[in-house]
């Protein structure tokens, strides 16, 4: 038998993947949500802790270990002490981090509870056993709504059959972190001047004004989530570059799952294994012209673009599923 005790002060939906792939080892009836035998805080109280037992008596293992897929390439003294085996999404690639750090690669929200009524009985025990002010626990509750009714399932993200003549492509316009669009933009441009594809998308509407120097590469409409799957999809070739503070966006995780030819700017965080150029993921430089040239690659080379698709994919299936990820980060650390 064995018991996976989650702390359950988590962010839901950064933390979703690794949930499934603990319910995906090890079993739905092996999780408990409790605070016993976890630091009462941590350095910066955003990651996901969880403890892991199995056996009875002298066979009895047991392992603490801690996730971090926040934004920054930081690493929590307090938890780094605690834990066994410490995961990072965002490790930094030139750091001397120890050996029990693991750097995990990118991930993504997905709709990680199924039946109504088991969602109900795990959400009530989350929230229940969070020891929240009532005041916070509503705004937390009110800020999953969006996860519970937009995003899907990890099963859900499927390869699908793309379309040569047609590049989708959407991004949020980030006024905090400008940084982050001119690479997106600069491959907006690329495939809307390109005269052999048909080319949707832009930067996400934003309030009239807001952001002048992108309207005239802001798409249309707002994309509901499922819409977006559904079209990036379609998608020749996709998109990649470093999110805010540098991170691995959600949309790289995403991109990966769904089997896309990625176009994509040198990573600026670690990755478990190689993210080849040709085999896994089409890298350029940050240059309009060289996007023009990888699109036009893509969607003229069926056999190029058939490649990366199938690269990504067992990428992702190698290294990111969540019963992959997870079980990476617990092999072989279970002590007595």
């Amino acid at each position: 038998m064995t018991t996976v005790r989650v702390h359950p002060r988590f962010v839901v939906p950064y933390y979703s993947m690794y949930l499934e792939g603990l319910v995906r080892l090890f079993g739905d009836g092996s999780i408990r949500y409790d605070g016993r035998d976890f630091p009462d805080s941590t350095e910066f109280n955003d990651g996901f802790a969880f403890t892991i037992e199995s056996g009875a008596g002298r066979d009895k293992r047991h392992g603490r270990f801690y996730i971090s897929a926040n934004d920054f390439a930081r690493v929590d003294g307090v938890a780094l002490d605690w834990c066994d085996r410490y995961g990072i999404v965002n490790a930094a690639p030139a750091e001397d981090y120890p050996d029990k750090l693991l750097a995990l690669g990118p991930s993504f929200g997905i709709r990680q509870w199924g039946s109504l009524r088991g969602t109900y009985r795990d959400v009530a025990e989350i929230f229940a056993r969070m020891r929240y002010p009532a005041r916070e626990l509503y705004r937390r509750l009110r800020a999953m709504r969006g996860y519970f009714f937009e995003r899907l399932s990890e099963q859900e993200l499927l390869p699908g059959q793309s379309d040569a003549s047609y590049v989708y492509f959407v991004a949020w316009p980030w006024q905090k972190h400008a940084d982050v669009n001119p690479p997106r933009a600069r491959f907006m441009r690329a495939c809307r001047d390109l005269p052999t594809i048909h080319f949707e998308g832009g930067f996400s509407p934003r309030r009239r004004g807001a952001m002048p120097e992108l309207d005239e590469i802001t798409a249309e409409r707002h994309y509901p989530y499922r819409e977006w799957v559904a079209l990036t999809r379609r998608s020749a070739a996709v998109f990649n570059n470093a999110a805010v503070h540098q991170c691995l966006g959600w949309k790289l995780g995403e991109f990966l799952a769904l089997g896309k030819a990625i176009v994509s700017l040198p990573l600026t965080r670690r990755v478990p294994g190689e993210l080849a150029h040709g085999e896994h993921v089409h890298f350029v430089a940050d240059d309009e012209e060289a996007m023009k040239d990888a699109v036009e690659r893509i969607t003229r080379d069926h056999d190029y673009r058939k490649r990366l698709e199938r690269g990504a994919r067992a990428y992702y299936l190698q290294y990111l599923s969540p019963q992959r990820v997870v079980s990476r980060l617990v092999s072989g650390q279970l002590s007595g």
